[in-house]
C-alpha cells in the first residue's frame, strides 16, 4: 500500500470519526442491534473508512458471528490491524481458530500484527507454529513470535523460548529473553516463585543487551526477597550508572523491614555522589526502620548525604526530627548548619512550636543560641520567658540574639517586662537594641492599646534616654493615650526628651495630632520644631483620613499661622489635593502674594481637576480663570485640558463608589435581578471601593465595572453616589445600562428593567425629587456576558442641564440614607 493511499485513508477517518457521536453519547440501542450494523457495513462496499469505524464498533457489541467477516479482513492491508483490535476481545474459541488459521495465509507485516493479536489473547493451541514461527526470516515475524511466546508462557513455550536464549541470532536474542521476562512475571502472578526466579536467572546469566540484564535481575530480588537483598546490595554497588539506577528502582519494591536496615548500612558504603540518591529512595519506603535511617544520616556521612537527609526531614515535618536538625544547626559545617536551620525555621505547626520552646530550658552554648534564634524567627510566644532570662545573660551574642527574638515573639502581655529590661539597659548600644526589639513588638502587637497601657506606666520613673525611647515607641503604636502622654512632654524640663516628643508628635501616623501639632505652631517653639509640626500637620492632612469639611479648617489654621514662603508653599501642596469647591475661596487670596502665586495657581488647577467628577460646575468657571489669568504657559495648558475633559464627560455623574460582584451559588432559586443582595438592604459589612472613572478614552462619561477587576458571567454589582441640591427640586434622570438595572433615589425605586443589550446613553429616563441637601443615588447592574457599564446624568424636567449640583462618591457627613 503506498503513502499516499494511507493519507487517504487516514483523511477518510478522521473526518467520519469527528462526524459520529461517541460510543457513550450514541442513543441506547440494543448490542445486538449495534453489533448487526457493524457486521452489514463489513460485509458491504462500504469505504475502508466506514468499515475501520464499524470495527471500532464490534469491539464493543460484537460476539462470535463476527469473526468470519473479521476474519476475512486480516489479509487487507488498510484495514487488518482495525480488524484485529475486535478480534483481541470477542470471547470464545472463535476468534482463536480465525488468528491460528490466519498464520498459514499471511506473511511480513501483515503476519506479526496476528502473531501480536494471539499473544494478547494468550492462545495455547497456538504455541507450536509459533515456534516455527522463531526461525522465520523476517525478524519481525520472529520477534513478535518470542514475545506472544513469552505472554502464553505454557511449559513449552517456555522451554522453546530457553532453548532459543542459547541459539537464537543476536537480532532476535533481546525479544527472546524479553519474552522469558514476561514468561517470568507470569510464573510470579501465579504463585510460582522458584519458577519465576529460575528464568530470571536464565536471562541475566544469557549474552543479552544490559537493559533485559538490568530488567531480569529486578525480577530475581523480587521473586525471592529473602535471596533477593544480596543481589540488590550488588546491584546498588555496580558502577554502571543503569545498573545503580535499576538498583534504586528496587530498593523501593522490595518490603521488609531487614531490607531498609541493610540499605541504611548500605548508605555510609557507597561513593558520596550515590549516597543521596540511595537515601531517597529509603525514604519512599514504608516501615519502622526508615525514619531512624534518615534520622542517622543527618549528621553522618557525606555532605550531600547529611542536605538530603535534612531536606527529607523537613518535607516529611515531624516533631521528631527536631534533634537531629539542632545538632546539625550547630554543625562546624557551614551548608550542613544552614540547611538544617532553615529547616527548623520552616517546619510547619504549633507541635513544632512547642516542642522548641520545651527544649530551651535545659539548652546551653550553640544549641541555646539557636533556639533562641528559632523562636525569633518562628515568633513563638512560649519562649518569651526563656528570652527575657537569655537577654540578661553573660553571653554577649546570646543577650543580643535573644533581644532580638523578643522583638519577634512578644505579645501585649510580654511589653511591661521588654520595656523593664529597655529601662536598665547598662550601655547605650543595649538601649538601642532593646527599642528596636520593643519598637518591632509593637508594630507588629494587633493590640495596641494593651501594648500601650505598661509604655505609659513606665514613662514617670524613666531616666531621659529611656523616657525619650519609650516616647518614640508610643509613636508606633499611636494610641489616643501615647499621643496624651507625647503632647504632655512637650513641657518637659529635659531638652532632649522634649525634642524626642517634638519630632515623635510630627511623625504621628493619625490625624488625631493633627490639633496638637497647630498648637505647637501657634506656640513659641524652636524654629526647627515649628518646622517639624508644620510638616508633620501637611502630611497627616494630605492622607485623606479626613473628609474636605474637617480638613479645610486645618489648613486654614495653618495658613494662618505660616509665615514664611516656603511653609505657605508645602500648605498649597496640601491644599490641592482637597476635592471641595469650599477649598478653592481658602486659595484664591494667595494669588495676590508673587511669591507663591505659581504655587497657588497650581493648587487651584489641582483642585479643578478633582472637581470636574463631583462639581463640573464650579471646575469649569476655576478652569477657565485659570486658562485665561495664569501667567504660567504650563499651568494655562493644564487648565485647557481641564476644560477638555469637562466637555467630554458633558454633565454626567462620574464619581461613584461600587460592592460586588454577587453571584448565585450552585442550586440557589430566583434570578440575579430579583435577589435582594446586601447593598440594597444597606448593610454595614458591604465593602465599597471608587469606581474608576474615564476608562474609555472616547466614552469618559461611561462607567465600567470591569475596570474594578470583578464581574465574572452572571453576577450583580452596584454602584452609589451622592447629589447635593441647594433646593428641594424635580429632576430627570438620563439612564444608559449593560445588562439589567434597578434605580433608587433616596432608598425609594425609580427605574428598573430587566434585559440585556448596550448600555445607550439616556435609554431610561424617569423624574426623581430631589430633597435639599444630600441625596443618595443606589444603581444596581446585572450582569450576562460581556461588557458591563452604565452611564448617568441629571438633568431638569425638561431635559436641559441641572446647574448647581454638587456630587460626592464618599458619604457625606449631612448626608442621610
Amino acid at each position: 500500500m503506498n503513502r499516499s493511499s494511507i493519507a487517504s485513508l487516514a483523511a477518510s477517518l478522521i473526518a467520519l470519526l469527528a462526524a459520529l457521536p461517541t460510543l457513550a453519547a450514541e442513543p441506547p440501542y440494543a448490542s445486538a442491534e449495534q453489533a448487526r450494523q457493524a457486521l452489514s457495513i463489513l460485509q458491504s462496499s462500504a469505504p475502508p473508512s466506514e468499515k475501520a469505524v464499524a470495527c471500532k464498533r464490534l469491539a464493543v457489541y460484537g460476539g462470535p458471528e463476527a469473526v468470519p467477516a473479521l476474519a476475512n479482513l486480516l489479509s487487507d492491508p488498510q484495514l487488518a490491524s482495525w480488524a484485529r483490535i475486535p478480534l483481541e476481545v470477542i470471547p470464545g474459541p472463535e476468534a482463536d481458530l480465525a488468528l491460528r488459521q490466519a498464520l498459514s495465509r499471511l506473511n511480513g507485516n501483515l503476519l506479526a500484527g496476528v502473531i501480536n493479536s494471539i499473544g494478547v489473547r494468550q492462545d495455547a493451541l497456538a504455541v507450536d507454529p509459533l515456534i516455527l514461527h522463531l526461525q522465520d526470516p523476517n525478524t519481525e515475524v520472529a520477534n513478535a513470535a518470542a514475545i506472544a511466546l513469552g505472554r502464553i508462557a505454557s511449559t513449552p513455550a517456555v522451554a522453546a523460548l530457553e532453548a532459543a536464549l542459547a541459539s537464537t541470532p543476536s537480532a532476535l536474542r533481546s525479544s527472546v529473553a524479553e519474552a522469558l521476562i514476561l514468561a517470568a512475571e507470569s510464573a510470579l502472578d501465579q504463585q510460582q516463585p522458584g519458577q519465576a526466579s529460575r528464568l530470571f536467572h536464565t536471562v541475566r546469566q544469557a549474552n543479552v543487551p544490559l537493559q533485559r540484564q538490568l530488567e531480569a535481575t529486578r525480577g530475581a530480588i523480587l521473586a525471592q526477597p529473602a535471596s533477593g537483598l544480596p543481589l540488590l546490595l550488588d546491584t546498588l554497588r555496580n558502577p554502571l550508572h543503569p545498573a545503580f539506577a535499576m538498583g534504586l528502582r528496587t530498593a523501593r519494591e522490595l518490603p521488609g523491614q531487614p531490607v531498609t536496615e541493610a540499605l541504611a548500612a548500605e548508605l555510609y558504603r557507597l561513593p558520596d555522589d550515590r549516597q543521596s540518591l540511595l537515601l531517597l529512595a529509603l525514604a519512599d519506603r514504608r516501615d519502622d526502620a526508615v525514619a531512624p535511617a534518615i534520622l542517622g544520616a543527618v549528621n553522618r556521612g557525606s555532605t550531600p548525604l547529611r542536605l538530603a537527609a535534612i531536606s527529607t526531614l523537613e518535607r516529611q515535618g515531624s516533631a521528631d526530627a527536631i534533634p537531629a536538625l539542632l545538632q546539625a544547626g550547630v554543625d562546624p559545617q557551614p551548608d550542613v548548619a544552614q540547611a538544617a536551620q532553615s529547616a527548623l525555621t520552616r517546619l510547619p505547626g504549633d507541635a513544632i512550636d512547642r516542642a522548641l520552646a520545651a527544649r530551651l530550658p535545659q539548652a546551653s552554648g550553640p544549641t541555646r543560641l539557636l533556639l533562641v534564634s528559632l523562636a525569633g524567627q518562628r515568633r513563638i510566644a512560649e519562649a518569651v520567658p526563656e528570652l527575657l532570662q537569655s537577654a540578661q545573660s553573660d553571653n554577649p551574642q546570646l543577650r543580643r540574639q535573644a533581644i532580638q527574638a523578643l522583638g519577634e515573639a512578644s505579645t501585649a502581655a510580654h511589653v511591661g517586662p521588654l520595656a523593664d529590661l529597655l529601662l536598665a539597659a547598662p550601655s547605650e548600644e543595649e538601649l538601642e537594641d532593646l527599642e528596636t526589639a520593643l519598637d518591632t513588638a509593637c508594630d507588629r502587637i494587633s493590640d495596641k492599646a494593651g501594648a500601650t497601657a505598661p509604655l505609659l506606666s513606665r514613662l514617670a520613673n524613666a531616666e531621659p534616654e529611656g523616657r525619650a525611647a519609650l516616647l518614640r515607641i508610643l509613636g508606633t503604636t499611636a494610641t489616643p493615650g501615647g499621643l496624651r502622654a507625647v503632647h504632655a512632654h512637650l513641657a518637659h524640663p529635659d531638652e532632649s526628651v522634649r525634642d524626642t516628643a517634638f519630632r515623635v508628635l510630627a511623625a504621628w501616623r493619625d490625624p488625631a495630632a493633627i490639633p496638637a501639632l497647630v498648637q505647637v505652631l501657634r506656640s513659641p517653639a524652636q524654629p526647627v520644631h515649628q518646622t517639624l509640626a508644620l510638616r508633620g500637620a501637611v502630611r497627616l492632612l494630605a492622607q485623606g483620613n479626613l473628609a474636605p469639611a474637617q480638613r479645610l479648617p486645618a489648613y486654614r489654621d495653618l495658613l494662618a499661622l505660616a509665615q514664611r514662603p516656603d511653609d505657605r508653599k508645602l500648605i498649597l501642596s496640601g491644599l490641592g489635593s482637597v476635592p471641595d469647591p469650599d477649598a478653592i475661596p481658602v486659595v484664591q487670596p494667595l494669588l495676590a502674594d508673587p511669591s507663591i502665586r505659581t504655587e497657588a495657581e497650581s493648587a487651584l488647577l489641582s483642585i479643578a481637576t478633582h472637581l470636574t467628577s463631583s462639581a463640573p460646575a464650579q471646575a469649569e468657571a476655576l478652569a477657565k480663570q485659570l486658562k485665561a489669568s495664569s501667567t504660567d504657559a504650563s499651568i494655562r495648558d493644564q487648565a485647557a485640558r481641564v476644560l477638555e475633559r469637562l466637555d467630554q464627560y458633558g454633565d454626567y455623574i462620574t464619581a461613584w463608589q461600587f460592592a460586588g460582584a454577587y453571584t448565585l451559588f450552585a442550586g440557589e432559586g430566583g434570578s440575579l435581578f430579583a435577589r435582594e443582595f446586601p447593598p440594597e438592604r444597606d448593610d454595614p459589612s458591604v465593602q465599597w471601593q471608587p469606581l474608576p472613572a474615564g476608562t474609555q478614552a472616547h466614552r469618559p462619561w461611561m462607567m465600567d465595572l470591569l475596570a474594578t477587576g470583578t464581574g465574572p458571567n452572571r453576577c450583580a454589582g452596584y454602584a452609589r453616589t451622592w447629589v447635593h441640591s441647594a433646593v428641594a427640586q424635580p429632576a430627570q434622570v438620563e439612564l444608559g445600562a449593560d445588562d439589567g438595572h434597578k434605580l433608587w433615589c433616596n432608598g425609594e425605586p425609580v427605574s428598573q428593567a430587566n434585559r440585556g443589550g448596550a448600555a445607550v446613553p439616556g435609554e431610561f429616563k424617569t423624574i426623581v425629587s430631589l430633597r435639599q441637601g444630600w441625596n443618595l443615588l443606589l444603581l444596581k447592574i446585572t450582569q450576562d456576558t460581556g461588557p458591563w457599564e452604565f452611564c448617568l446624568r441629571l438633568r431638569t424636567s425638561t431635559g436641559e442641564r441641572l446647574e448647581g449640583l454638587k456630587i460626592s462618591a464618599a458619604p457625606p457627613e449631612s448626608a442621610s440614607h
